[in-house]
């Protein structure tokens, strides 16, 4: 597919004598563990809990936070494996059914690649080759949602002992924790197919929750 912003491009290319390749994409990715807690919670979250403008200190449980940071954990690193090609530019659209305290069902987001060639988008992974936008940014996602993530975190913990203190020790508030994500798809062909990808000229709008409002100022 060429955009018209992309023809714009090809044009320059010969009356200016140099190629520009910025290319938007949007991808969207839907939940594939809908309602599962522990390692396998989370999903990918954009937004920490603390985020979201429902945000209640001391609403939920621990373990309702933890799932949240591990979505969040997930997002970082789905971020790094997509920006190998020069991201400039990174939009989340829409967090389908999420609230500071519930797991996104889907994700919409936009990368912008100031370097995205169709010709030089080329990645090797053993016997197999991935070539072009589709397969190459499909790959990136895909090994990102098919790797389990170790990490430190910190999780909002909003609950109570009688004496006023969280069980670890302190007020309500956060505390620092070591985080097993385990990985959303078993296979990267399986993650891969599950990610769906639409070059648009350019981007536009706002995050949107379930509810479809719109969150200011807290992407």
């Amino acid at each position: 597919m060429t955009t018209i912003y992309e023809q714009d491009r090809l044009n320059d290319k010969e009356t200016q004598g140099f190629r520009v390749y910025t290319r938007y994409f949007n991808f969207e990715i839907s939940n594939p563990k809908s309602g599962a807690t522990g390692e396998e919670g989370g999903f990918v979250d954009a937004m920490k809990a603390q985020d979201y403008v429902d945000f209640d200190p001391t609403a939920g449980t621990l373990d309702k936070n933890r799932d949240k940071a591990r979505g969040y954990i997930r997002w970082v690193n789905l971020c790094l494996s997509l920006s190998k090609f020069g991201v400039f530019f990174q939009e989340v659209n829409e967090l389908t059914g999420a609230t500071a305290l519930d797991t996104p069902t889907k994700i919409k987001f936009t990368m912008g690649y100031e370097n995205a060639n169709e010709e030089a988008l080329y990645i090797k992974d053993g016997d197999k080759e991935y070539k072009g936008a589709q397969e190459v940014f499909k790959y990136l996602a895909g090994w990102a949602l098919s790797h389990t993530y170790k990490s430190f975190a910190d999780v909002w913990n909003p609950e109570l002992d009688s004496q006023g203190k969280n069980p670890s020790g302190g007020p309500i508030g956060f505390q620092n924790e070591f985080l097993s994500c385990t990985k959303l798809f078993d296979t990267l062909d399986d993650a891969m197919a599950a990610v769906t990808i639409e070059e648009i000229d350019f981007p536009d709008g706002d995050i949107t929750i379930s509810d479809g409002s719109n969150t200011i100022g807290k992407n």
